[in-house]
């Protein structure tokens, strides 16, 4: 055989080799659908967090009387600890037309001994010191010009507290749901693998 035979060959069987995977499709037909995509696990939104209360200090701050009167009644219809922390706050603003800083003072340290939430026993803690304090500058009759600036600068000072605490109470709960998530993985893949 001729090399120049032989090559031809060769080529012809490299020819048929390759295209032996090669297919051909029509025109007319509608290329195959793309596959389905997989299943995405979208985890449920956390509970929505109760509102601060160095917020809701503010908040009432700008109540008018008749509006916070209303307020406090229906905080302490509610009966929660919670919700009795905020009225003790609202009962204690100048604008409350039945207004009792005894009664608020009381109020937020009966939650401060009583609430088994270590986080909001150590904010009614807080809130009954600068209750207290204020209720007994009032009584001693310390009313100059440079009181306003005094309380302005506590009521500053106990919502900075209040904030910082919440905000790490909340990086607590998260840690623990971490831990949590964790812990329940783990339990998961043991009770796959059939051990106790």
């Amino acid at each position: 055989m001729s090399p120049r035979n032989a090559l031809l060959r060769g080529c012809l069987v490299v020819g048929s080799v390759l295209g032996a995977g090669c297919t051909t499709t029509s025109l007319d037909q509608p290329p195959p659908p793309p596959p389905a995509p997989a299943p995405v696990m979208i985890a449920p939104p956390p509970p929505p967090a109760p509102p601060a209360l160095a917020d809701y200090l503010q908040k009432v701050r700008l109540m008018p009387g008749n509006e916070l009167l209303a307020e406090t009644q229906q905080l302490l219809e509610r009966g929660d600890d919670r919700a009795r922390l905020q009225a003790a706050i609202a009962l204690a603003q100048p604008q409350h037309p039945a207004r009792d800083e005894a009664r608020a003072v009381a109020l937020a340290d009966e939650i401060a001994r009583s609430t088994d939430a270590p986080t909001l026993r150590d904010l009614a803690a807080v809130v009954a010191l600068w209750l207290d304090e204020q209720r007994r500058a009032e009584t001693n009759g310390r009313r100059a010009q440079t009181k306003g600036r005094e309380d302005e600068a506590r009521l500053q000072m106990v919502e900075t507290r209040l904030r910082e605490m919440e905000r790490r109470a909340q990086d607590a709960e998260k840690k623990l749901e971490a831990l949590r998530a964790i812990e329940r993985d783990l339990s998961g893949r043991t009770s796959g693998n059939g051990r106790p």
